[in-house]
């Protein structure tokens, strides 16, 4: 079993023993005040040995076990006998020293203001002082009036101390440090009323009231027991955190998710690179960095030094922090890179097109204008050489002329069409359809869009009519273009025999950002719809729109 488990229940188990031992005279005449006894001996110990466990409250945890065990020993006075008795009284002015010292001092390791210190000494040597004069000697009523009314004092005093700290007290401090300082105060003013009443009271009254003082002790573990469900649930913020980032990663965000976190209004936050500050203005507040999980300084916290107490919960908070923060700045570095890929790709594909117009320039200026050329002295000699022997060859290189200006000329429209350019997609399209051996129908609106769009959506198109006729021995060809405010819709189907796959097609669509769904199952033929952002250049009055659909007939 781990040691975590052991200790709690050897505690429990020691505390039971002793209470029952120490306690046994009270059992038969008064047994609910000797089980309320063992139960705020057993609690005490028992909070001890679970506060202990804690990094940053070893030293508390030890003390409270410490007044546990004293409260326990407390009870040796009912045994009656006047050594007995002394150390009974001895425990409880053990008890009343360590106990008011953890409740002062807690959450710190140490009493902070002297003020505390000097009560505890005040009230050690008050206790000790009277339990020597109760068990040496036999004082009369009024030095026993005497000292019950100053450790009444002193129990009011103690509460007025646990609520000055608690009101001084902000922060995670404050949510830490109120369920203890409540129920001690509670105790302390317990405490004090019992001491008045047993001067003020007949002696019937005296076993109620110390019972009501064991009720009022048994909520100070109690108090304690709340304090760490609170800083569990300050330490589940970073949770808080994490969802508020992601909704907006941005510095302001980040100092409202903070502040509410750690309960620190005024608490700031320099992120490198985006808060303006290379470092944050010198000031006595606790700062706490921004680390990367290389160990990169992202930015620094200021805070309330009072957290430093609450290091365990800073530790989460802040960690949450800077994983969000890394995070978004790895996204934010993918979105950028994401984003330079998308405008490298657009570039290349407008080279592209740039290069395929210049070539269509080039081939139309100069080949075919020498081929033209060329031609028509051919012409000349053919019409100057009539009956000559080889008129025949001549006749031949003009036919094979011919052939070489329509294949120049149907090379220099699939480079870029001045069709497209000139009279838009179309009529470009219209003249793709013309050329294949298969009825084509075609819904494309009389409008115009950017230079790009326009381009892609044509050699899409050409593409998939030509990979329809060529691979999926189609009978009947369909392209439609649609477009709304910022985008053009191309649908181009066949029935064919499907199973294709036109990435060359998926290329095209991504490099301009746009979205492609190809839906080819074997044997149902293929449809190809396409979605390029852009928006329409101008719009023709409606019912301009360019529709063929020619009956049996190839277009």
């Amino acid at each position: 079993m781990p040691t975590s488990r052991i200790a709690p229940i050897a505690a429990l188990v020691a505390g039971g023993i002793a209470a029952v031992a120490v306690g046994w005279p009270m059992w038969t005449p008064s047994p609910v005040q000797a089980v309320l006894n063992g139960a705020v001996g057993v609690t005490f110990l028992l909070t001890g040995v679970l506060l202990r466990s804690g990094d940053d409250q070893r030293g508390n945890g030890l003390r409270l076990g410490l007044a546990g065990f004293a409260w326990l020993g407390v009870w040796l006075e009912a045994y009656g006998t006047r050594p007995l008795v002394l150390v009974g009284w001895l425990f409880g002015a053990l008890f009343v020293s360590v106990g008011a010292a953890v409740l002062l001092r807690y959450p710190e390791d140490r009493l902070v203001h002297r003020l505390h210190r000097g009560f505890v000494v005040a009230a050690f040597g008050w206790t000790v002082a009277g339990s020597f004069a109760r068990g040496l000697f036999t004082p009369g009523p009024g030095v026993l009036a005497m000292f019950n009314i100053g450790a009444a004092v002193l129990a009011v005093l103690f509460s007025g101390l646990l609520v000055a700290r608690l009101v001084r007290a902000r922060g995670l401090r404050r949510q830490d440090l109120m369920p203890v300082a409540v129920a001690a105060a509670g105790a302390g003013l317990a405490l004090g009323f019992r001491l008045v009443g047993s001067l003020l009271s007949t002696t019937s009254l005296a076993s109620p009231l110390r019972a009501a003082e064991a009720t009022a002790l048994l909520a100070v573990p109690g108090g304690f027991l709340v304090a760490a469900v609170r800083r569990r649930l300050a330490r589940a913020a970073a949770a808080e955190v994490i969802l508020a980032l992601e909704r907006s990663p941005s510095v302001e965000s980040l100092r409202d998710a903070l502040r509410r976190a750690l309960r620190d209004p005024l608490l700031d936050v320099y992120v490198s690179g985006l808060s303006g500050l290379a470092e944050p203005p010198a000031s006595g507040r606790l700062a706490v960095p921004l680390l990367s999980s290389d160990g990169d300084r992202l930015g620094l916290i200021l805070t309330d030094p009072a957290l430093a107490r609450n290091a365990a919960t800073v530790r989460a908070v802040v960690g949450a922090a800077a994983l969000v923060l890394e995070n978004s700045r790895l996204q934010a570095g993918l979105r950028d890179r994401l984003a330079e890929v998308v405008d490298s790709r657009a570039r290349i594909v407008e080279a592209g097109l740039t290069e395929r117009r210049r070539l269509e320039r080039d081939l139309h200026d100069g080949a075919q204008q020498l081929l033209f050329g060329l031609s028509m002295r051919l012409g000349t000699l053919r019409a100057y050489g009539a009956g000559q022997p080889w008129q025949a060859m001549v006749d031949h290189a003009v036919t094979d002329l011919r052939a070489a200006q329509q294949e120049l000329r149907e090379l220099a429209q699939g480079l870029h069409p001045a069709l497209l350019g000139t009279a838009g997609l179309g009529p470009a399209l219209e003249s793709v359809a013309s050329r294949l051996p298969l009825p084509v129908r075609l819904a494309v609106p009389a409008r115009r869009w950017d230079p790009p769009v326009e381009a892609a959506a044509y050699f899409i198109a050409a593409e998939a009519l030509t990979n329809a006729v060529k691979h999926a021995r189609a009978t009947d060809l369909t392209v439609t273009v649609a477009d709304d405010a910022d985008a053009l819709r191309l649908t181009v189907t066949d029935d064919g025999i499907g199973g294709a796959e036109p990435r060359s097609v998926r290329d095209r669509v991504a490099a301009l950002g746009g979205t492609c769904v190809v839906t080819s199952p074997p044997g149902g033929g293929t449809a190809v719809s396409v979605e390029l952002p852009g928006s329409s250049l101008f719009v023709d009055p409606p019912g301009a729109s360019l529709v063929v659909d020619p009956p049996g007939a190839a277009l």
